[in-house]
């Protein structure tokens, strides 16, 4: 048996539900006698009759019966895939995903993302933290839609948009020299602050190689006292006053009232990093994916991180 097409369904559920052809093809502003026309297909179709027709309508046989649940059923279905559908053209649904470096995800990112999914709770975001070399390969190579980087070594043929500041920091315990008479948000020259033991963070970080080149810049060397892995162990062992710390500001200011720590910015333009939200060319993504990248730049890129 042929399969009926959806058309021919609605027109059989129409005119079970109101009764009768004309009653049906009013409902469905469709002529009756294409209304009947179809109903006599079916029923050929299927080698059954449906509907037993008479002066006062039609009735379902217990073929139509069985024929129209069916139906409805189908009709649902084929409404349900519509509305999906639908809901991908105009970015209301879909799957993104999303590259970005720790500095972005501890800071604004998080929040970004959690006011995204409440705005739009279609969509779904699926979040990999990395590196920035590894966050920025994977929007080039095609692995992630969008990504929120370091603004800096960035592959070609990426299009980037300014998203925040994010200045590398020095922490110290509450009350160490380094910060006396230095007023809050007030910045600290490098120099200065590789007076003192340094707790470093291994694996080739982009703050540790920036802090490199910065020394060896000013002919001097970093007084390396403990290394570590982790940026909450580098807070930990600053706070029980091992060392100083350098760290960028998404890395310190939700953590200021929590322990006992203190900082500022570092005072030489070079540690003045930004953060920006990458892509592929405009042309490439779905409009959820535009929707995404459009919530995230729509803040001031002077926004603190």
């Amino acid at each position: 048996m042929r399969d009926p097409d959806l058309t021919t369904l609605r027109c059989f559920v129409a005119v079970a539900h109101a009764g009768g052809i004309a009653a049906g093809a009013r409902r469905l502003d469709v002529a009756t006698s294409a209304v009947s026309k179809r109903l006599s297909d079916l029923e050929a179709l299927v080698g059954q009759t449906l509907l037993e027709r008479g002066a006062g309508g039609v009735r379902l046989t217990s073929a139509g019966e069985t024929v129209l649940r069916r139906a409805e059923h189908m009709l649902e279905i084929a409404q349900s895939l519509g509305d999906d559908l639908d809901a991908h053209a105009t970015g209301e649904r879909g799957e993104i995903r999303l590259a970005a470096v720790a500095a972005a995800v501890s800071g604004r990112l998080a929040d970004d993302i959690a006011g995204f999914e409440r705005a739009y709770p279609g969509i779904r975001i699926m979040l990999s933290e990395g590196m920035n070399f590894d966050a920025a390969r994977a929007v080039a190579d095609g692995t992630a839609g969008v990504g929120v980087v370091v603004d800096h070594h960035l592959p070609p043929g990426l299009i980037k948009v300014p998203y925040a500041r994010d200045p590398v920091w020095v922490i110290g315990r509450k009350g160490h020299p380094l910060f006396d008479g230095v007023a809050p948000g007030e910045g600290i020259r490098f120099e200065r602050a590789i007076e003192y033991d340094v707790i470093s963070m291994m694996g080739g970080a982009s703050t540790e190689s920036l802090l490199a080149a910065a020394a060896t810049t000013i002919e001097r060397s970093v007084r390396k006292h403990f290394e570590v892995s982790r940026y909450d162990s580098l807070r930990r062992l600053v706070e029980v006053g091992l060392g100083i710390g350098f760290i960028r500001e998404s890395g310190v200011t939700r953590y200021l009232a929590a322990l006992e720590i203190e900082g500022r910015p570092l005072a030489e333009p070079w540690a003045d990093r930004r953060l920006c939200v990458i892509r592929r060319e405009a042309s490439e993504g779905g409009r959820a994916l535009g929707i995404l990248i459009d919530h995230l730049t729509g803040h001031s890129p002077d926004d603190k991180a």
